[in-house]
């Protein structure tokens, strides 16, 4: 900012001054927004694959227990810190998509299980 007071014309240098570092201000915080919009884009796309292989697997009746598909999330998060991309956020990222990972088969081994008991004591 020296420079520009020394070959700056004019009276109001402070209120230009001041009107200049708002506006690098905001347009830094803008250029900040849109690239933590698209670092958090980079890391769903690299978890996409996965969350859907591990899905087909569930639907497919591949976990019969929820140990077996930790196995397979554990094995996505090995990769994503390994491989996928870093950032501030990618580890919120990697934590919300395991959480969703593990809710999933968890509800969907407990309603397997109900249903076998079900039809266990309806046999009885």
């Amino acid at each position: 900012m020296s420079g520009f007071k020394e070959k700056a014309l004019g009276q109001d240098l402070t209120g230009f001054e001041n009107s200049l570092r708002d506006k690098i201000s905001e347009s830094l915080h803008q250029l900040k927004q849109e690239f933590v919009s698209y670092c958090q884009n980079k890391a769903k796309t690299y978890l996409e694959k996965d969350v859907e292989r591990l899905n087909k697997n569930l639907q497919a009746g591949m976990y019969g227990t929820l140990e077996a598909a930790l196995v397979d999330i554990e094995q996505v998060k090995v990769s994503f810190n390994k491989l996928g991309p870093k950032f501030n956020g990618s580890q919120l990222i990697l934590t919300e998509t395991c959480s969703q990972l593990v809710v999933k088969p968890a509800i969907y081994l407990m309603v397997l299980s109900r249903q076998k008991t079900t039809v266990i004591l309806r046999n009885t």
